[in-house]
């Protein structure tokens, strides 16, 4: 689909990416999951803001690939991730998108997180209320 095609279906859709300038830290279950300095935010419509984490600041040992996939007409599939961790197993807490689709490229290698599936969410060592905001 191209861009010009994606604008006219879904016409007043945006999805906005900004990288962070704080450190953010993932935590469930007492184990940090991500932590960060370099992590993107991503704001669509309609949507509440998801944090996008570098695979190398990911605690990738805790995840295991997951059979749901999903689709967005501007991010392309997504494949998705659960956490173990203390024999305790959160479905498809993570998700990244291997094959991403030109509009929003700047994602290729990263994790999002579902904001419910973890207990708590830092920023610059102080508990966020929820992941994320947008200031």
């Amino acid at each position: 689909m191209s861009k010009e095609a994606a604008q006219d279906t879904y016409e007043g859709y945006r999805v906005v990416v900004r990288l962070r300038d704080h450190q953010i830290r993932a935590v469930a279950k007492g184990e940090t999951v991500a932590d960060s300095r370099h992590v993107l935010v991503m704001s669509e419509t309609h949507l509440p803001d998801v944090y996008y984490f570098p695979r190398a600041d990911v605690r990738t040992d805790l995840l295991t690939p997951a059979t749901l996939v999903t689709n967005c007409p501007f991010k392309g599939n997504a494949n998705y991730w659960s956490l173990n961790i203390s024999d305790t197993l959160i479905a498809n807490a993570a998700w990244s998108y291997e094959d991403v689709l030109d509009e929003t490229r700047i994602i290729k290698d990263y994790l999002g997180f579902d904001r419910h599936a973890m207990d708590s969410w830092c920023r610059d060592d102080a508990v966020l209320d929820s992941q994320p905001r947008s200031s």
